[in-house]
C-alpha cells in the first residue's frame, strides 16, 4: 500500500493551578477518566462534544503519557467518492458522530504538555475546559510563548496603540500590572465574561504608549496567554520608516512540526504519532526550560 507523510503542527504548555502559582497534575484526572466506560467520557464544551479516547504510557518514557481526543460531530458534510461514479453522502446513524482526533503527550514528571494543533479538532482551551469537568480543582494551560525577541521589538520601537480581547476574565492571574490589574477588576465588577481593550495615542505623530507600564502590562498579558484571544500592538520602528505596522503579540508561541507516516487512504496511527510527538518534546526538554 502506498505511504506518504502527515505533518502535525504541535504546541507546548505548562500545567498550572488556575491562579497559576503552581504546577498541577494531570495524571489523577487521566486515570480516573481513562478507567470510565467511553459513553461516561463524553463531555459538551461551547456546543462541542468530546471525549479522551486513548491514553497510554509512552515505551521507554515511563513519565510520559500518550493521549488521543475526538472531537464528536453529528453533522456530516463528508462524502465517499469514487472514480465515474456519483459521490455517496456519509449518513449518521441517531447515536453515531464523525470524529476528528487530536494527539498529545503529557509530562507528569515536568507538568507539561505537547497538544498536536489541528483544523477540526479540540484546541487547547477545550482540552482545559474537559479535564475541569472531571477535577476538584480546576487546571490551567500557560502556553510557552517566546516572548524575547518580541519585547526585543518593542523595546526598540515607539508603541502607538494596543488591542486585546480576554476571552475569560474570571481566570485571568495579576502578577506585577496595575493597569492590567484595573482591566480585569473592572469587567469583574460590571460582570462581564470577556473583555476587549483598545489603547492608542491617537493622531499625534510623536507621541507613543508608556514605556514603562506597557512593559509589565505586556508581562501579565504573556502569562495569561491561554485566555487571550486578540492581541495585536502597532509599532513604529526606529528605523526612519514613517509607517506604522500591527502585529500579533502571540506570534511567537513555541510550535513544532513533526512527521508522521501513514498509509493512504487509512487514519494516522496513534502509536505512530504520538512516538514521533514524544521524542520531539524530549529532545526540546531542556530548550523549553521544563
Amino acid at each position: 500500500m502506498p505511504k506518504a507523510n502527515v505533518s502535525l503542527r504541535i504546541t507546548y504548555y505548562r500545567c498550572l493551578s488556575e491562579n497559576g502559582d503552581a504546577r498541577y497534575d494531570l495524571s489523577p484526572i487521566l486515570t480516573i477518566i481513562n478507567n470510565s466506560p467511553l459513553g461516561n467520557r463524553e463531555i459538551t464544551i461551547r456546543g462541542i462534544k468530546g471525549r479522551l479516547e486513548k491514553l497510554k504510557a509512552v515505551d521507554d518514557f515511563p513519565h510520559l503519557y500518550a493521549f488521543c481526543f475526538m472531537r464528536m460531530d453529528n453533522m456530516s458534510d463528508a462524502y465517499r467518492v469514487k472514480a465515474y461514479q456519483e459521490a455517496e453522502h456519509l449518513d449518521l446513524e441517531e447515536d453515531e458522530y464523525l470524529g476528528t482526533s487530536t494527539f498529545g503527550v503529557y509530562d507528569a514528571a515536568r507538568s507539561a504538555l505537547v497538544i498536536q494543533t489541528n483544523r477540526g479538532g479540540l484546541s487547547s482551551g477545550l482540552m482545559q475546559c474537559y479535564f475541569n469537568e472531571f477535577a476538584e480543582e480546576r487546571c490551567w494551560f500557560q502556553p510557552l510563548v517566546n516572548t524575547e525577541d518580541m519585547k526585543l521589538l518593542i523595546d526598540s520601537s515607539a508603541s502607538r496603540a494596543i488591542e486585546i480581547t480576554l476571552c475569560d476574565v474570571s481566570a485571568a492571574y495579576v502578577t506585577k500590572s496595575k493597569e492590567f490589574e484595573g482591566i480585569v477588576q473592572s469587567a469583574h465588577q460590571l460582570g462581564g465574561k470577556t473583555c476587549t481593550l483598545r489603547v492608542s495615542v491617537g493622531r499625534e505623530r510623536n507621541r507613543q504608549l508608556n514605556r514603562v507600564s506597557l512593559s509589565t502590562f505586556l508581562s501579565d498579558l504573556f502569562e495569561n496567554a491561554a485566555y487571550v484571544s486578540n492581541a495585536k500592538i502597532s509599532l513604529k520602528r526606529n528605523n526612519g520608516q514613517a509607517n506604522q505596522e500591527d502585529l500579533n503579540l502571540f506570534t511567537p508561541l513555541i510550535r513544532d512540526v513533526v512527521s508522521v507516516p501513514v498509509n493512504i487512504g487509512k487514519e494516522i496511527n496513534f502509536d505512530e504519532a504520538v512516538k514521533a510527538i514524544a521524542k520531539c518534546y524530549t529532545d526540546r526538554m531542556v530548550s523549553l526550560g521544563m
